[in-house]
């Protein structure tokens, strides 16, 4: 395989083993959840037998759900597009894109995408490792295939998310769409808090 990016096929295998490791964690988390719910029918059970009292539960009760969400918070969420073949969608932002850009600066950039299952096995659109499967950002917030002059540099692989998102009458980027006013606090979508 050639390319121009010597670091592409490692890459690759990272996101495939990352995949993976988050689909193990994602079964962990569904298999901790339903576990967690079997004992508290069991506690609740026992209570309501009187082998145990609910004043001897608090304390270890109280731990053990802070262990149990300690556990969850661990384990990263899995965030996925929508279901749908991108396309066969039809591009839902305003007809004068473009001409906006330089106005808008691709707000729409810094809004958070999640990529769908299609763009993850094409492959080639850069993700959070910490927040799969979210488009890739740069520390100020902006997302990862955007250009110096705001455009898509992967438009013809574009997520669905970016596909169906029409602007137009999104207050957190336009105060006026047709009067081109862009919100004054645009330039704070999607930076870190």
């Amino acid at each position: 395989m050639t390319t121009e990016d010597p670091d592409l096929p490692e890459r690759a295998d990272l996101e495939q083993g990352l995949k993976y490791l988050h689909l193990v964690g994602e079964s962990l988390r569904n298999e901790l959840v339903a576990e967690g719910g079997l004992l508290y029918a069991l506690v609740d059970l026992l209570i309501a037998k009187g082998m145990i009292r609910t004043v001897e539960l608090e304390q270890p009760r109280a731990e053990a759900a802070a262990r149990v969400q300690q556990t969850l918070a661990a384990i990263p969420s899995l965030a996925f597009g929508p279901l749908v073949d991108k396309y066969a969608l039809v591009v839902a932002g305003p007809s004068d894109c473009l001409a906006r850009l330089p106005v808008c600066r691709g707000a729409c950039c810094r809004l958070p995408r999640c990529l769908s299952v299609q763009d993850l096995q094409e492959g080639g659109l850069r993700w959070d490792y910490f927040a799969p499967y979210l488009l890739g950002r740069t520390p100020d917030g902006r997302c990862l295939h955007q250009d110096a002059h705001h455009r898509c540099t992967v438009y013809d692989r574009w997520p669905a998310a970016c596909r169906s998102y029409d602007c137009r009458t999104d207050g957190r980027i336009w105060l006026d769409f047709d009067r081109w006013l862009v919100h004054p606090d645009v330039e704070q979508l999607g930076r870190p808090r």
